[in-house]
């Protein structure tokens, strides 16, 4: 169990599609070769790609586009593996066309392909990306460790590798 704020999510493992009318957000692992992809925001806390759905937009296309805006790179295949089951104690859904008050946020990993600088996202809802590291699974789990709420995106860096690593 996590509280990212107003949200309690719990994860579970599972390797089952989302059902897109629960489904707000997705994030990836991202590997090159066997190394991993973090991000260091404006903040200077490291992070993962990821992020919320536009309308319309399924979770394949919402990981396409974010892991293209957040760290310039290019999923080539992805691995789903776990899903976060929350509940909002805000009063009103994020944006107006997701569900509230209980929603899922998907997790998976996948090869990477780093294609050009992170492009900014038209709604700035995200914090400016200040850089995009490529790291062995210990500094990565080190990096996201550091921050208050990290160890939740260290423990499924770690399992994201062992699960990859099982899979060759």
């Amino acid at each position: 169990f996590w509280e990212w704020g107003p949200i309690t999510a719990q994860f579970r493992m599972t390797t089952e599609h989302p059902p897109a009318e629960s489904l707000i957000k997705v994030r990836v692992v991202p590997f090159v070769a066997d190394d991993l992809v973090i991000l260091r925001m404006a903040d200077g806390n490291w992070d993962h790609p990821g992020g919320t759905l536009e309308p319309g937009e399924n979770y394949l296309q919402a990981l396409d586009r974010e892991s293209l805006e957040e760290a310039g790179a290019r999923i080539t295949n992805f691995t789903i593996f776990g899903a976060f089951d929350c509940v909002s104690h805000n009063p009103e859904p994020y944006r107006p066309h997701y569900p509230h008050s209980q929603f899922t946020q998907v997790i998976g990993f996948g090869d990477a392909e780093i294609i050009s600088d992170p492009v900014s996202a038209s709604d700035g809802e995200y914090e400016v990306i200040e850089e995009v590291d490529i790291v062995n699974l210990e500094t990565a789990v080190q990096r996201l460790s550091g921050r208050s709420d990290g160890l939740w995106q260290a423990e499924v860096y770690q399992l994201a590798a062992e699960l990859r690593s099982s899979q060759k």
